[in-house]
């Protein structure tokens, strides 16, 4: 099939998506609206080649000459006048080509760093590569400018993927005219290993959602190539609806084996694979969740309880899993696969209390945090009274943020002792003190006594004179309360900004007061 061929299915294809998206739900649609116009004339883009001394890849010339190289994007320092395509439309031509690098007239003609970086097992770069290459950036303005240029050196930038993410155009060598995703935030790239014109169009046919690409991505899940199955996962992942589950079903379950056979080492397949069908065919994939979660693998438990936790919404079905996640939760060392353990039980009917009474006396602080935090998410956590006390006696900084927001409605008179013993123990903390004082104002006016008053002036003595916003929280803290003891020694702050500000708000409460 020759470009233009692929190119005339593709402009057919761009009102159908158009049409299936009305609402424009699909991400960056409301910005390019589906609109395409303007191609430029093959001069204009001979003219662009010989003054960047590069070949651009057909596909991708083949679309702007013949389609159209503008748009309707909203006005951006990026993304203005880009045209339809995936995430935020794809760029004109002639913009934004020194997003990546300073000196494009050098650095676009130059050959492709990050494809020479390529591991040839998995056509991905490996961590350990990439991290090596980011701690070796020198850190002199100059020579981090010109490393930064080399490492992303011919690339054409042709779209926005959002924050920091940019859409690249590969230049030249092998894998010249695909597409890859880079972070100008420095995160490892992604490698599509999809030709411009097929990212494009799948990108169509995603939208579509039609039974013959859904076919045509089931053959890819029996591939040999990695990347086409990761790729083909990906694309079946954006389906809202599948009718046809018993034929997904049989493409998914042998990946979800993927990783077990010595001739495949990609675990992201055998995950998402299951991700896949624990959305799709719930039944089908219970057995895989149920002996994951049973296993001494944290890193395999952790996959089921993201399925789990995303994919099963029946209340009905979640609560399958309270008995096994609770056994679970007394073998884990994870931290991570903690969390989602709670994620689900959370959101059953479980009573979690003799669990949560256990883990408040965990080895591992970031355990006993995590504790904490469930614990203020309880309808009822009158029995961790005595615990949360002695936690505020006890635990250091990070746990006892956990724990102060913990307290919700058992907050009462007796707590202040506690609130003041760890005013005294941690100092001056912004979060300490922002947690307790908010929890003192519950309490009323009353609860802030000379005591406490002298702990919150010392806090504000504290904050460094050039931290400006700390400052003025604060005096809308002592104005919002209100504390006209501590405002008024606010007004002799050496930071005329600072006493005006405490200056103004106490006259509100006098007036007020009156």
């Amino acid at each position: 099939m020759t470009d233009n061929q692929q190119i005339a299915r593709i402009a057919k294809k761009l009102p159908l998506a158009k049409a299936k998206d009305k609402k424009r739900e699909v991400f960056g649609a409301e910005s390019h609206k589906y609109k395409i116009k303007n191609p430029l004339l093959s001069q204009q883009v001979e003219a662009f080649e010989q003054q960047y001394q590069l070949t651009l890849p057909d596909g991708y010339k083949a679309m702007i000459t013949t389609l159209g190289n503008e748009g309707k994007s909203y006005p951006n320092y990026e993304i203005d006048k880009s045209f339809a395509g995936p995430n935020y439309g794809i760029f004109p031509l002639t913009r934004n080509n020194d997003v990546l690098v300073n000196d494009p007239q050098h650095y676009l003609s130059q050959p492709c760093t990050l494809t020479s970086m390529l591991n040839s097992q998995q056509d991905e770069i490996s961590d350990e590569l990439w991290d090596a290459k980011i701690d070796q950036l020198p850190e002199e303005d100059d020579a981090y400018e010109q490393a930064i240029n080399e490492l992303y050196a011919g690339i054409l930038p042709i779209g926005s993927l959002g924050c920091a993410g940019i859409v690249g155009l590969i230049l030249n060598g092998a894998h010249k005219g695909k597409v890859i995703y880079v972070n100008l935030d420095l995160y490892k790239p992604i490698f599509t290993h999809k030709y411009f014109l097929d990212w494009y169009e799948c990108w169509l046919d995603e939208i579509i959602q039609d039974d013959k690409f859904l076919a045509k991505l089931l053959l890819e899940l029996t591939s040999n190539e990695e990347a086409q199955i990761l790729n083909a996962l990906q694309s079946v992942a954006k389906f809202k609806k599948i009718k046809d589950t018993d034929a997904l079903t049989t493409a998914l379950i042998p990946l979800i084996h993927y990783n077990s056979h010595n001739n495949h080492k990609n675990a992201d397949i055998s995950k998402h694979a299951l991700y896949l069908l624990t959305e799709h065919n719930y039944k089908k994939a219970k057995p895989f969740l149920l002996q994951m979660i049973n296993s001494h693998d944290d890193a395999q438990a952790l996959i089921a309880c993201q399925s789990i936790h995303w994919y099963v919404k029946k209340p009905k079905r979640r609560q399958e899993w309270v008995a096994p996640l609770m056994a679970r939760l007394t073998n884990t060392q994870s931290e991570k696969l903690l969390d989602f353990i709670f994620y689900i039980l959370t959101n059953t009917k479980a009573d979690i209390s003799c669990l949560l009474h256990k883990l408040v006396n965990h080895e591992n602080k970031n355990f006993r945090s995590t504790a904490y935090y469930n614990i203020g998410l309880l309808k009822d956590n009158s029995s961790f009274d005595g615990v949360l006390k002695n936690a505020l006696q006890t635990e250091d900084k990070e746990v006892a943020i956990n724990v102060l927001q913990s307290i919700g409605k058992l907050n009462n008179p007796s707590y202040i002792p506690y609130y003041k013993d760890i005013l005294k123990r941690i100092p001056n903390d912004t979060y300490i003190v922002a947690n307790v004082m908010n929890l003192l104002e519950e309490l009323g006016i009353q609860s802030f006594d000379d005591e406490i008053q002298e702990l919150l002036k010392n806090y504000f003595d504290s904050i460094k004179n050039d931290d400006e916003c700390e400052l003025y929280n604060i005096i809308i803290d002592f104005s919002r309360i209100p504390l006209p003891k501590l405002l008024e020694y606010a007004t002799t702050h050496q930071d005329k900004n600072v006493s005006k500000q405490a200056k103004d708000a106490l006259k509100q409460i006098k007036k007020y007061q009156k």
